[in-house]
């Protein structure tokens, strides 16, 4: 395996990671990407099979941007309600079975990315997702969501931006 750190230009404050490990004849890579711990702090793990621990949430309460994609999650724990100050969240391509219970509680999200998560029940996590009157994007892409079920959806939703880029007749 190797491994990159790379710093750019006129950005002090922001640190690349990148993995490269060799599996079979072909190579894998995966991404972090911490930003800014001070102001706008930012994570992304991306491709990284990542596993929360018991104690990862607390020690992200001041986090703003959290990029999960492809992560094979199939749940987010309870206490994920906790990040308070989580304005962004992709979660784009996992397996997710059901978002947390009180997700909806998140005050400070604005932009959520469930796209390409086709074990996510729809039905049981629209509520959850309409009670979340501070939503001004959500990309719940390739899920086998139905118009009338994204419609319903964006009544309840009126300030924000549903994309949903494969409708079922």
């Amino acid at each position: 395996m190797s491994i990159r750190r790379h710093r750019l230009k006129n950005s002090l404050n922001f640190v690349y990671y990148s993995f490269h490990q060799k599996n079979s004849n072909h190579y894998t890579m995966r991404r972090v990407v911490v930003y800014d711990a001070k102001n706008d702090r930012t994570i992304e793990l991306v491709t990284n099979n990542f596993e929360w621990s018991a104690n990862t949430v607390s020690q992200l309460a001041n986090l703003r941007h959290l990029n999960l994609r492809d992560n094979l999650l199939t749940t987010l724990p309870a206490s994920f309600i906790q990040l308070s100050k989580l304005q962004s969240l992709d979660l784009k391509a996992n397996d997710l079975q059901s978002l947390p219970p009180n997700f909806h509680t998140l005050p400070a999200l604005r932009e959520l990315t469930l796209s390409m998560n086709l074990k996510l029940p729809f039905e049981a996590q629209k509520l959850q997702l309409q009670q979340m009157p501070q939503l001004t994007f959500l990309d719940l892409s390739y899920n086998n969501i139905t118009k009338p079920q994204i419609e319903t959806l964006r009544t309840a939703l009126p300030n924000c931006t549903v994309v949903n880029w494969d409708y079922k007749k």
